[in-house]
C-alpha cells in the first residue's frame, strides 16, 4: 500500500509541476527535500485553518510558517484559481 501512495504522490507532483513550470517553487521543494507527506498535511492544515472564523488565529498560524511554507501556500492558490477558472 505505501509504494502505491509514493507512486500516486510522486504522480500528482509530475502533473503539477508539468502544469505550473513558472511558479518557481518546485524546485525550492526539491531543494528542501520536503516529502509529499509533508505538502499534503500543510495543504491540509492550510484548509482547515481558512474555513476558521478566527482571523487572528489564522494569522497567527500563518506567521508561524516559514517563507517556504508561506510560497508554497502562495502557489497552491494560484494553481488552484487557474484550475476553478479553466473548469
Amino acid at each position: 500500500m505505501d509504494k502505491q501512495i509514493a507512486e500516486l504522490n510522486s504522480n500528482c507532483l509530475t502533473a503539477i509541476k508539468a502544469h505550473d513550470k513558472k511558479l518557481d517553487i518546485f524546485t525550492q521543494i526539491d531543494n528542501a527535500n520536503i516529502s509529499a507527506e509533508t505538502l499534503i498535511n500543510l495543504l491540509a492544515h492550510y484548509q482547515s485553518m481558512s474555513e476558521n472564523d478566527d482571523d487572528e488565529k489564522v494569522d497567527a498560524w500563518i506567521d508561524n510558517l516559514t517563507e517556504l511554507e508561506r510560497k508554497i501556500l502562495q502557489a497552491f492558490e494560484i494553481s488552484r484559481g487557474r484550475f476553478e477558472n479553466s473548469h
